[in-house]
């Protein structure tokens, strides 16, 4: 990433890619960037490329992969136990232990958390990998390069 003062402004560009805002969810097709007087370098990343999805894409697909496991009511309940052990916690004195002597409901809340951080990983390597896989040809759409459409023999 290059840096150029202007005066009392900074600005900054790619050397290689884009600019991307560290911690920011959307990606934008910038080059060069003149910093707010708030910014500075270290806030911003340089990527050799833009994604291949949406932000709508990715969260569809995270939850895909989450009701592959958990059903959104499933969900739901998880969450609902463990925050409330946060904002009750003499609740967690009543509640079933594990050997740690912690509620279960903290053990189910981490499986499932965990769980989630894995589909979000793995919803970024399947879109990011979407135009690499060939879209499947429905059969009834099927024809030869002769334009024929196939007969049943």
């Amino acid at each position: 990433m290059n840096t150029r003062k202007i005066g009392k402004l900074t600005e900054i560009s790619a050397t290689n890619g884009y600019l991307h805002k560290k911690g920011c969810e959307t990606y934008e097709e910038c080059k060069k960037r003149i910093l707010l007087l708030t910014e500075s370098e270290s806030d911003y990343e340089e990527i050799a490329e833009l994604p291949k999805y949406t932000r709508e894409e990715y969260e569809k697909k995270v939850s895909e992969l989450i009701r592959e496991r958990y059903t959104s009511d499933e969900e739901s309940a998880i969450v609902r136990k463990a925050v409330n052990l946060i904002l009750n916690p003499s609740l967690a004195d009543e509640a079933p232990k594990n050997e740690d002597g912690l509620p279960f409901a903290v053990d189910e809340f981490n499986a499932y958390n965990t769980f989630a951080e894995d589909c979000k990983v793995r919803a970024k390597e399947i879109l990011a990998n979407k135009e690499d896989e060939p879209m499947p040809v429905p059969e009834d759409e099927f024809t030869h390069a002769d334009g024929e459409t196939p007969t049943e023999a």
